[in-house]
Parts: structure tokens; sequence; C-alpha cells
């Protein structure tokens, strides 16, 4: 015996609405997910930066001159940047940290003086 009015399932067109949503909503919140994690892998960078600037500051202090990377020994472990100094003599150094992917806008490079000038500006917020 069949029952006629009342359904046992979805309709085809019921689930093709119902992925239709789903991507659509998928689609508003990927931008703003792919941007926290550029900011979160830019917020591991500057830590990185930070703490080789400690350890050339503490160079300095006990050595009365700065060190390249592998003088300092630690050199940091990052797989978005790619970090080296520039600029450097016994008196200053520039740190710089570089994104291996594209995709973080100006921040893509990072920057961090012995004079703690940081660049860009709108990236160290």
């Amino acid at each position: 015996m069949r029952r006629r009015g009342k359904s046992l399932g979805w309709s085809l067109l019921e689930l093709m609405v119902v992925v239709a949503i789903i991507g659509f909503l998928t689609s508003l919140l990927l931008p703003n997910a792919s941007t926290q994690v550029y900011q979160a892998r830019r917020a591991e960078a500057i830590q990185q930066l930070l703490t080789l600037q400690l350890a050339q500051e503490h160079h300095y202090l006990v050595y009365g001159h700065y060190a390249d990377l592998n003088l300092l020994n630690t050199v940091p472990v990052n797989p978005h940047y790619r970090f080296q100094i520039a600029d450097m003599s016994a008196t200053s150094y520039t740190l710089i940290a570089q994104a291996t992917t594209a995709g973080d806008g100006p921040c893509e490079i990072l920057s961090l003086s012995h004079r703690d000038e940081k660049a860009p500006a709108e990236c160290w917020r």
C-alpha cells in the first residue's frame, strides 16, 4: 500500500537548496577566515623577530658587537616566514622576516632594526 500526501524523505530540490545555502555561507566566511590565518602567522613571525632582537642585544652586551644568525644559534623555525639579518655591522642590524607565500599584502616583509624601528608600522599592531 502506498501512502499519499506525506513524504518520507527529502526531495532532490530541497537538498540542492540546502547545498546552495551552505555554499553561499561558506563563500561569505572563507575570506574572513583566511585573513585571520595570515594575522596569526604574522603574529608568530613578529614574536620570533622580537626573540631575535633580544638575542642580538644580549650578544651586544656580552661581546660588544652584533652577531649573524649562525653565531646567535637562535634561527627561528617557521614554515611561513624566512628570517635573515640585513645591513649587518658591529653596531647595527636590521632583522627581516619574509613570507614564503603571497597573500598578506603589505605585511609580507616585516623588518625590525637595532633602533626598534618596525616596518611596515601597520603590520606591527
